[in-house]
């Protein structure tokens, strides 16, 4: 097993007859995720977030099994409701 980290994305991509809906996002590289029912929530809930992935590699390199994901990071702005932003500057 090992551990990637990266941006989790949201795709729709078949791949030897499979369709993926994430993949993850490296400075190097792409990788299909193989994403077990137990994850999908939390998978969609992550997308376009960086996160940490354990994962199984497939023989081929171009798919990783996911057996478990962890958010490192999430972007939530929060504006208070008087709060206006003047884009004119």
């Amino acid at each position: 097993m090992r551990e990637l980290d990266g941006i989790l994305i949201p795709c729709f991509e078949e791949h030897k007859g499979r369709i993926f809906h994430f993949k993850l996002g490296t400075a190097t590289k792409e990788l299909l995720l193989d994403v077990p029912p137990r994850l999908q929530g939390s998978a969609q809930k992550a997308g376009w977030e960086e996160v940490k992935l354990k994962t199984r590699p497939s023989s081929d390199g171009y798919v990783a099994k996911v057996e478990d994901l962890e958010i490192v990071d999430s972007y939530n702005p929060v504006f208070a409701e008087d709060e206006t932003i003047d884009l004119a500057m």
